[in-house]
């Protein structure tokens, strides 16, 4: 069985917005697809969180290392240091790649909500995809900087499981200028404005 996955750059997890997405019409009528977001992928603001819930409400299995984060560990600097963030983001991720995994094997349709923001991540999971029977399909959800300064304002006014900190201008400056845009690995950009 050949699964289809979508790679998404550039995540959001952004309450206050809403946008009308244009996916072509051989995205629509895709039956068993994987999804594959980025949590702070270089850009946050973009548009992936609320895209991936979109695709939720269409019946795939979301997986999101935010919430997971926030489900198992709590609050970022409250329920545990800051400095442990790192490491349980990787343990959450491998935990998250495993049960992408066993989805694909199950046939499942799945969005992955979190970070792809470099080509070697891409590289890795890619391959993992494949070797799991998936095809993948690459979705980059592309803004500039003064969309996603506008987005994150709204963003940073609530907190939670899908927004677990803010993002200041310091932290999007960073993330942008590390972000490693696709080029030539089959994507599809949805301009976001």
């Amino acid at each position: 069985m050949a699964l289809k996955f979508l790679l998404c750059l550039n995540i959001t997890v952004n309450p206050f917005f809403h946008t009308d997405f244009s996916i072509s019409d051989s995205l629509k009528s895709v039956q068993k697809s994987v999804l594959i977001y980025e949590t702070i992928i270089g850009v946050c603001g973009s548009g992936k969180t609320t895209y991936a819930k979109q695709k939720e409400k269409e019946g795939y299995i979301r997986l999101s290392i935010d919430e997971e984060m926030w489900n198992n560990y709590g609050k970022r600097g409250v329920d545990y240091p800051v400095s442990e963030y790192d490491r349980l983001s990787e343990e959450t991720e491998k935990r998250l790649r495993q049960k992408m995994i066993e989805l694909i094997k199950t046939g499942q349709n799945v969005v992955i909500d979190f970070s792809f923001w470099n080509k070697a991540n891409r590289d890795k999971y890619r391959k993992l995809i494949l070797e799991a029977d998936g095809k993948l399909e690459l979705v980059y959800m592309k803004a500039d900087k003064q969309v996603l300064r506008k987005r994150l304002k709204a963003r940073n006014q609530s907190i939670h499981a899908n927004s677990p900190f803010v993002i200041t201008d310091e932290i999007l400056d960073h993330h942008f200028n590390d972000f490693q845009e696709p080029v030539g690995e089959g994507e599809i950009v949805l301009i976001q404005q």
